[in-house]
């Protein structure tokens, strides 16, 4: 969607007149051009603190699942209980 009023952005006339003023809009297209970079921007850092959350949870995960699955069982009631968390996973 940014990129699609971007486009429309650039296709904006540089001045327009009405009536016998002439209006130059470069200063108003350069402003919500700058606009538009913010908002990209602040995307771009929310998305990367969104991914680096979910590869945490990932993480944390995977190394729970490890921590339960390396265990050695002794008896069958561990080997049991092993493989009840090995399901669970």
């Amino acid at each position: 969607m940014l990129k699609t009023k971007r486009k429309e952005l650039k296709k904006l006339p540089d001045s327009v007149k009405v009536d016998c003023i002439n209006v130059n809009l470069v200063p108003f297209k350069g402003g919500v051009e700058d606009i538009f970079k913010r908002l990209s921007d602040a995307l771009v850092e929310t998305l990367q603190t969104s991914i680096e959350k979910d590869a945490e949870e990932v993480y944390k995960f995977i190394k729970a699942g490890l921590a339960k699955l390396n265990s050695n069982p002794q008896s069958v009631e561990e080997i049991e209980k092993m493989h009840s968390d090995a399901m669970q996973l």
